[in-house]
């Protein structure tokens, strides 16, 4: 057997077996009577301590809304005041048989940053007990422009069977340490502030 053929045959076994040997289990169509549970928000970042969580595109992926999401910090703030974060509990219950895989996160938002101010941005997503996989950007100033988090991450996997919310955490900090009297501001990219993360998801039988 020629070298070339066996390279072509190893890669036909990978896309096969997939990443770490494991054979995944195979995609499914959102699943009808999946439904969105109890959903809190909590942290001093959600001022209006509210935000919504809800499906879309037919149930492929979750939509959820962090109202008012507006971070201020140096020109004489605390530094607490620009250090806050922002944690949503979210049930997402799909029928029995069904679990749901998470490896995307998709998110945009403003910032206004002066001269050698700089800004983290952090979303993390886990199960309760378990890993979880994020996405940040870090944007320095002067600055006043757009920002994204988007792209594949290490997926997380729902349990089979168990009612365990699926947590959503977004994080901003901002550093004045080289400008302590520079103004800074995080938000959403939507009205009023509100901060939108998308979730695709993908469905797999148990």
């Amino acid at each position: 057997m020629t070298k070339r053929m066996i390279l072509f045959l190893s890669s036909i076994a990978m896309a096969l077996v997939g990443p770490g040997g494991m054979t995944p289990a195979a995609a499914q169509p959102a699943p009808a009577g999946v439904r969105v549970g109890r959903v809190q928000f909590s942290g001093a970042g959600c001022p209006s301590g509210a935000g919504t969580a809800v499906l879309v595109d037919g149930g492929q992926a979750l939509r959820v809304t962090l109202m008012g999401l507006r971070v201020r910090g140096g020109a004489g703030l605390p530094l607490s005041a620009g250090n806050q974060s922002c944690t949503a509990s979210i049930e997402l219950l799909p029928p029995p048989g069904l679990r749901y895989v998470v490896n995307n996160i998709n998110a945009q938002g403003n910032v206004a940053l002066a001269d050698r101010v700089r800004a983290r941005i952090r979303i993390r997503a886990n199960f309760p007990g378990g890993e979880g996989m994020s996405r940040e950007a870090t944007v320095g100033g002067p600055a006043r422009r757009s920002f994204a988090l988007a792209g594949a991450v290490r997926p997380i996997v729902s349990r089979c069977g168990t009612r365990l919310p699926l947590i959503l955490t977004v994080t901003v900090a901002i550093d004045t340490t080289r400008n302590p009297s520079g103004a800074a501001e995080v938000r959403g990219a939507g009205r009023n502030g509100d901060l939108e993360v998308r979730l695709p998801l993908q469905w797999q039988r148990c």
